[in-house]
């Protein structure tokens, strides 16, 4: 993902620019701060941190369910979804997820390879650190969902040892879909940050 990021930089933008990365992108966004900073001016991440995270299950879960429904002609999103309530109550959570369905003359797919997600789940849910890398130096905005676990109290000192110059903000009545909970505050939040720097 990191690479694709750097291709994208590469071919779109000249000099530094902001950043902003939601949970995985988060994850994306801060291995792009950390192994090439002087390609980020401001680095902006939603609720993530830079740790090694183990609620894989919760995830596998999810991929499990996915690949339990028959995408079989005829079948309306309606009816996925009605058939993902059964092991995902969260109506938030199927709603994200049945984004990846993609429905062109009646053929129904995953857009996203659901093989490959489950087979590296482990490394989804890591935050690789190379012996040489270096703290990012530059402008850093962390915000949280207040109802959310992503980032805890005890990520602080990583935190601060990774973004040193990093602010953290808590959304109020906000979990981890900060965009869907709370999207004024958000978009409030962001054009603060970088209308201050």
């Amino acid at each position: 993902m990191l690479e694709d990021v750097l291709l994208f930089l590469e071919q779109k933008t000249a000099g530094s620019v902001s950043v902003l990365g939601h949970s995985m992108g988060g994850k994306t966004a801060m291995q792009l701060a950390l192994r090439h900073p002087k390609k980020i001016n401001n680095l902006i991440v939603g609720d993530i941190s830079p740790v090694v995270y183990k609620h894989g299950d919760g995830h596998q879960s999810y991929l499990q369910a996915l690949n339990t429904i028959p995408l079989k002609q005829g079948l309306t999103r309606t009816q996925i979804d009605n058939l993902l309530s059964q092991s995902i109550p969260e109506k938030t959570v199927r709603a994200f997820l049945l984004t990846n369905l993609e429905i062109r003359s009646n053929q129904l797919r995953w857009k996203i390879n659901l093989k490959a997600l489950e087979e590296n789940l482990s490394d989804l849910m890591d935050f690789p650190i190379e012996p040489k890398m270096l703290p990012f130096e530059g402008n850093c905005l962390f915000i949280a969902g207040s109802n959310s676990n992503y980032i805890q109290t005890d990520h602080q000192p990583t935190l601060q040892s990774w973004f040193p110059k990093h602010r953290l903000v808590r959304l109020k009545n906000c979990g981890h879909w900060l965009h869907v909970d709370q999207p004024e505050a958000l978009t409030k939040t962001l054009k603060y940050f970088l209308s201050e720097i």
